[in-house]
């Protein structure tokens, strides 16, 4: 009786170990197929003529903006995306782009831009873009190792370093320190250079030459957000951005330092001009300032990476707690051993 007993005890245990090796398999499988899903368009206009030189993908087309001369651009992202492409057509090789709607293209008009901005900052986090799900696949140590020396590298081009370290937040900008942590998670400590190399690829961007004479990050934010913001002011995500944050302390470092800059680039100039003409826009229809505001698409690798690091939360395993149910397992089935001894 009692080798019976052992025998069915063993059966038990064996094939539960077989059905969780199975089960892990077959998510492992589903976690892999889901890092490829997703499809969405950028729609951001290129306000400079200067040639790009991209460690990360390549030159798109413009898309109708005023032109001027402006310093050849080296070593970066790609370049400002190109016009999205009509409904049912391809997106650009090499990611997404963005989830804008049309509407992003009126901001600098005002045109019906402070209901869509409005009904964005209250839904921002309701559901994922493509872009979003492309970044939250899981990555291997190689694409990490390599996203985080591509980072470093392109930090080491600025000629400014800021303190961001040890940079106390503002109460505003903690505010958007908090809302970032409520709706991000990290994989691992190196999530947050994978995801930015996946955001700077989908968009094709090149940052102009003129940002490395300045500083690598302002305030909470990464110097490469608000640049890129700065390029793709007309789509609605990051005129919003910028006018909700313009009065925030890291903000206006950087609008002092482009404005620094733009005294000899008139193509940098425009910019600023085409960022305060939205700003305008959204203020005249009563859009009532938000520091809690990030791009959906950009909220992951917005901040900075010290301050990201520090506030946003490692993700942990949701996965089935299998090693209770064969612990329970084992247990039921040393009771029952127990049992059947007794009444032997």
């Amino acid at each position: 009786m009692r080798s019976k007993t052992l025998s069915l005890i063993f059966s038990v245990l064996f094939a539960a170990s077989l059905f969780l090796n199975c089960d892990a398999h077959a998510r492992a499988g589903s976690s892999s197929s889901s890092g490829s899903r997703g499809s969405s368009s950028s729609s951001s206009k290129s306000s400079s003529s200067s040639k790009s030189s991209s460690s990360y993908g390549n030159t798109a087309t413009k898309s109708g903006s005023t032109s001027s001369t402006s310093p050849s651009s080296s070593g970066g992202y790609g370049n400002t995306a190109s016009k999205p492409p009509a409904t049912g057509s391809s997106p650009a090789k090499g990611g997404y782009g963005n989830s804008a709607s049309g509407t992003a293209a009126a901001v600098g008009a005002g045109v019906g831009v402070g209901a869509a901005v409005s009904a964005e900052q209250s839904k921002a986090s309701s559901s994922k873009t493509p872009l979003q799900e492309k970044m939250d696949r899981s990555f291997s140590k190689q694409e990490s190792a390599k996203a985080y020396n591509d980072y470093k590298a392109q930090q080491n081009k600025f000629q400014k370093s800021s303190t961001t370290g040890s940079y106390t937040p503002a109460s505003r900008e903690q505010t958007t320190i908090n809302s970032v942590s409520s709706r991000v998670t990290y994989t691992s400590t190196s999530d947050y250079y994978s995801r930015r190399t996946v955001f700077y690829d989908t968009y094709r961007w090149s940052p102009p030459v003129y940002i490395y004479h300045s500083y690598n990050s302002f305030g909470i934010w990464d110097a490469m957000m608000l640049w890129f913001m700065l390029d793709h002011i007309h789509d609605q995500q990051y005129a919003a951005m910028y006018y909700n944050h313009r009065d925030d302390p890291g903000m206006r470092e950087f609008r002092k330092e482009a404005e620094r800059l733009s005294a000899e680039n008139a193509d940098l100039k425009e910019k600023l001009k085409k960022a305060d003409e939205s700003a305008k826009a959204l203020e005249q229809q009563g859009v009532k300032p938000d520091p809690s505001y990030v791009p959906p698409d950009a909220a992951s690798v917005a901040l900075a990476a010290s301050v990201a690091e520090k506030a946003v939360p490692k993700k942990k395993s949701s996965g089935f707690p299998w090693i209770w149910v064969i612990g329970g397992i084992g247990v039921l089935a040393f009771a029952g051993f127990m049992m059947m001894r007794r009444k032997s």
